[in-house]
């Protein structure tokens, strides 16, 4: 987990986290080597916001990181295109693992058609962020 996170955030150091030298375990381990944060590498088609939204939620030091509260605030929430009701989101059916395993149960599909949404959509978590404005 370690490789994966210095790969996609850079390796954490006293520049990006001052105090980092001060926590316990610091230099009984080396760390893998990355000097860059990848996360619009990885993720080259997400919005500014949400890449902003993302590395303020990952920063490393924690005085400066995102509280919940604040992530909650963030414009991403805001942007265009609004959230929608899950039932109003397009839905594809999923092909992946239909034949993968012959006897899993099969899949549940309502009368017209398209499955429920698996995930909270974002209109939850929108929802949540108005309540706390208000």
């Amino acid at each position: 987990q370690l490789q994966l996170t210095c790969e996609l955030l850079g390796t954490p150091g006293p520049r990006i986290w001052p105090g980092l030298e001060r926590l316990p375990h610091y230099g009984r381990f080396t760390l893998p080597s990355s000097s860059y944060n990848n996360l619009g590498v990885k993720f080259p088609d997400i919005p500014d916001s949400c890449l902003d939204l993302l590395n303020r939620t990952l920063t490393f030091d924690p005085c400066k990181r995102a509280t919940a509260h604040e992530c909650l605030q963030h414009r991403w929430f805001t942007d265009a295109p609004a959230p929608q009701e899950p039932q109003y989101m397009p839905t594809w059916r999923e092909h992946r693992n239909e034949t993968a395993n012959s006897r899993a149960p099969p899949q549940q599909v309502s009368a017209g058609g398209k499955r429920p949404a698996p995930l909270i959509a974002r209109s939850a978590v929108f929802a949540a962020a108005k309540k706390l404005k208000s």
